[in-house]
Formats: C-alpha cells, sequence, structure tokens
C-alpha cells in the first residue's frame, strides 16, 4: 500500500511537470525526458506489482536523473520559484520511493 502512494505521488508530479517543461527552450531534450518518464512509468507499475523492488528503485534512480537533466532549465512560463519548487519536489519523491523499496 505504500509503494502505491509513492507511485500514485510520482505520478502526479510528472504530470504537473511535463505541462511545465513543454513550455521549455530545449523542447527536444524536455520531450526525450518526459517520453522516457511514461516508459519509466509503466516498468515502475509492473515492477510494483510483481514485488521486485529492486526493479522498482532502478526505475525511480532513472526518473530522478531525467529529472535532473531538465531541472535547470528556465521556464518560458510562470515563476522560477515554481519551477524550482516541483522539481525539487519531484527529484525529492523519487528518492522517498527509492527508500521505500530498500524497506
Amino acid at each position: 500500500m505504500k509503494n502505491r502512494k509513492v507511485f500514485l505521488l510520482i505520478l502526479i508530479l510528472i504530470l504537473v511537470t511535463s505541462f511545465l517543461a513543454y513550455a521549455e527552450y530545449d523542447r527536444n531534450n524536455v520531450k526525450n525526458v518526459m517520453r522516457s518518464n511514461i516508459q519509466l512509468m509503466g516498468d515502475l507499475g509492473k515492477a510494483i506489482e510483481m514485488e521486485d523492488f529492486a526493479a522498482a528503485a532502478n526505475s525511480l534512480m532513472e526518473l530522478a536523473q531525467g529529472m535532473i537533466t531538465i531541472s535547470d532549465y528556465s521556464p518560458t512560463r510562470g515563476a522560477q520559484g515554481s519551477w524550482d519548487n516541483i522539481f525539487e519536489g519531484f527529484i525529492n519523491s523519487a528518492f522517498i520511493g527509492i527508500g521505500a523499496c530498500a524497506t
């Protein structure tokens, strides 16, 4: 149950960041990260269903790494502070999920 909550939190954060990220200057890089995130979320869901928490942790790490690569961009819309908070929350949530996979 705990892992499902982490999964849902991460999914919500991906959806929120994807709306903001498409307005980013390096649109191709952001699109690639978001496409990768969609696949990784599917892999994460399958890993959780199979209770393969090592694979789930790997998916979460890849999600965090992808978001880190685009987190330094300046948004073309909205405040930089909001952008930073969203990315910080997403990345922190991924690492919390990784920690949950270890327990």
